[in-house]
């Protein structure tokens, strides 16, 4: 369907047209239209031409968000915004803002189940939403998640489908965030164990299918990582290889089994499966550092 606004208040100034393009500064502009999206209130020194849109000095602020600084939509036609995710090329610098997926649901029309998720977001972000690229990212959302770093993603909006590129100076989340933010997000309910997770370091892959190259810290322990992980979301059931070192990372919390499980350092190659006590198998060739069982510590295995 076509857009249909209603409810428009502009007042603008310093109005020119040149060749295609109308220049002016808006001084306010608010509407609603038919799909549900409403614009309390826009600011901006504007350009609007027949191939882009670019909104600087920006101030745009909805019932629940508020984006700042500079936004521009790109496009070959305006009938492109029929297909946001492919069509338009988006090139952002915000600062302070904050975005509820809502409002982007009104364009996108594939967010439902993340609609719900506010996030504050400062950085740069360029790109198609299909193909979306940022630099100098700090994003903040649900109690404790926060990244900071730069991203590249192709494949959005499809969460399972998307390939992802993090360089991660700092990202740090909980088990009942990822829960909130993607309630259908099938995890082994024995990550709540790790608390607060911290992580900096690189992602490469999908959400199911990735290799973490980083340091891990938790709340029972810490680890060095240089790991391919799988996660079969069907039959909920994960596998990895790789390189891993843990540090006093406390077994018997992790798995549930305090009576024989302790503390463990190691360092070595793993190859494994499963992330419960009753699924896991894996082999480690390395050296043991300490591990505590049944209450006693070995040490140099």
């Amino acid at each position: 369907k076509h857009l249909l606004v209603k409810d428009i208040n502009l007042f603008a100034e310093k109005g020119t047209i040149v060749a295609d393009s109308v220049l002016a500064k808006v001084n306010h502009l608010s509407a609603k239209e038919r799909s549900g999206f409403e614009l309390v209130k826009l600011t901006t020194q504007a350009q609007v031409t027949t191939k882009d849109i670019t909104l600087e000095k920006l101030n745009l602020k909805t019932p629940d968000s508020e984006i700042k600084d500079y936004l521009s939509f790109r496009f070959n036609a305006y009938h492109d915004f029929k297909d946001f995710i492919n069509a338009m090329r988006i090139k952002a610098n915000l600062t302070d803002s904050r975005l509820i997926l809502k409002d982007l649901n009104y364009f996108v029309r594939k967010l439902d189940k993340v609609a719900h998720n506010k996030f504050t977001i400062n950085g740069q972000i360029d790109g198609r939403v299909n193909n979306l690229k940022g630099r100098g990212i700090e994003i903040r959302t649900g109690s404790n998640t926060m990244f900071k770093g730069d991203f590249y993603t192709r494949g959005l909006p499809d969460i399972y489908e998307t390939a992802l590129n993090l360089r991660v100076n700092r990202l740090s989340t909980t088990y009942a965030d990822l829960k909130r933010f993607y309630p259908e997000l099938k995890l082994p309910a024995n990550i709540n164990t790790l608390g607060l997770i911290h992580y900096s370091g690189s992602l490469d892959g999908f959400v199911t299918d990735f290799v973490s190259n980083g340091k891990l810290n938790t709340s029972i322990g810490s680890a060095t990582t240089d790991v391919n992980f799988k996660y079969d979301k069907q039959r909920n059931k994960a596998a990895y290889k790789g390189n891993l070192a843990l540090n006093n990372f406390d077994l018997g919390k992790y798995f549930n089994d305090e009576v024989n499980l302790g503390k463990v350092s190691l360092q070595g190659k793993i190859d494994g499966a499963g992330l419960t006590l009753e699924s896991l198998k894996a082999e480690l060739e390395g050296p043991i550092s300490s591990i505590t069982l049944k209450g006693y510590e070995y040490k140099y295995l």
